[in-house]
């Protein structure tokens, strides 16, 4: 029965970024474009609501792990039961369900639900077949879904060498620098046109690539829904670059940013991205050589992963 009332800022300079905040300076940049960069969504549920849903798949198993964050809003303590349901994106035919419990939460608490679906004959997930799943989790009074795939991807260090579902498997591509693209007078609203998108990404692949790096500022969401979807790999770089550029020095790395405030931004990045099948790499910097806030950032925030992608660090060492 009570107002919300929500604030929407549009149109401010990198200035009036909190200096313990990553601003995504860019020396290559001359203009910063102000708006409404992404698409925004309002939703509105009954509680225990869901929060987050992390999927990891186990190809060996033929399975789907699924953590759900599943949020008490009420004033009561309460207990859920999810419900997880897996579907083909395409036919839309249900392969899999399974339940998972959540016993009392007192109001306020957000808790982890984990459940295991069984995929039989799954449906591996590469460039060459980008094939999909929808995972729908209900616990009675909110339901949540994301896409997924049956796709692993990890490093070798023996052989050096990247493995796609267990094989080596070798990446071509390019950068795409999003934020650089804004300045161009031609550009107009191309990053938010969904065919148009996808016309670029079947160009890259006209091209015989099957990997690209999404750096120096993310892409709209819809970007790696259709990189997802066309099947390309992706190195998803954090907006960070500090190399020398800013200050004059080889190390322009803002003091004021610590080590905790990069786990946050790492945190909700990785939130945000981790059921894209197309993100193999979390990328955490470009050309910047400090080895200490951001090495102890990576260090905290990569167990969160259940999928354990590689991590790139720049001009930093590398963390494993």
């Amino acid at each position: 029965g009570s107002d919300n009332e929500l604030i929407i800022r549009v149109g401010a300079s990198l200035a009036q970024v909190p200096s313990s905040v990553c601003d995504g300076w860019d020396y290559e940049k001359n203009r910063y474009i102000p708006g409404i960069y992404d698409s925004v969504e309002l939703i509105v549920s009954k509680t225990p609501h869901i929060v987050n849903l992390q999927t990891a798949a186990d190809l060996d198993a033929q399975l789907v792990r699924v953590t759900a964050e599943v949020s008490n809003g009420g004033q009561v303590p309460v207990g859920a039961t999810i419900m997880a349901t897996v579907r083909e994106v395409r036919s839309r035919r249900i392969v899999g369900r399974s339940i998972g419990t959540i016993d009392g939460m007192l109001p306020g608490v957000t808790a982890k639900c984990n459940a295991t679906v069984p995929i039989k004959n799954p449906r591996w997930w590469t460039p060459e077949d980008p094939f999909l799943y929808e995972l729908t989790v209900d616990t009675g009074a909110d339901t949540c879904k994301t896409r997924f795939a049956m796709r692993t991807f990890k490093s070798d260090p023996a052989s050096g060498k990247m493995l796609l579902n267990g094989k080596p498997y070798f990446l071509r591509g390019t950068n795409v620098c999003i934020n650089r693209f804004f300045e161009d007078p031609k550009r107009r609203a191309k990053p938010w046109d969904r065919q148009w998108v996808r016309k670029l990404h079947r160009k890259f692949k006209g091209m015989h690539w099957n990997s690209l790096r999404y750096r120096t500022g993310f892409p709209p969401e819809m970007w790696y829904e259709i990189a997802d979807e066309e099947g390309f790999l992706i190195q998803d770089e954090f907006p960070i670059s500090y190399g020398g550029w800013k200050s004059g020095t080889m190390d322009g790395w803002p003091d004021q940013i610590l080590a905790t405030d990069l786990i946050r931004e790492f945190t909700e990045w990785m939130r945000e991205r981790w059921n894209h099948p197309s993100v193999v790499i979390w990328d955490a910097q470009n050309e910047t050589p400090n080895d200490t806030v951001i090495a102890a950032a990576i260090g905290k925030v990569r167990k969160m992963d259940l999928s354990n992608r590689p991590w790139d660090n720049g001009w930093g060492s590398p963390q494993a």
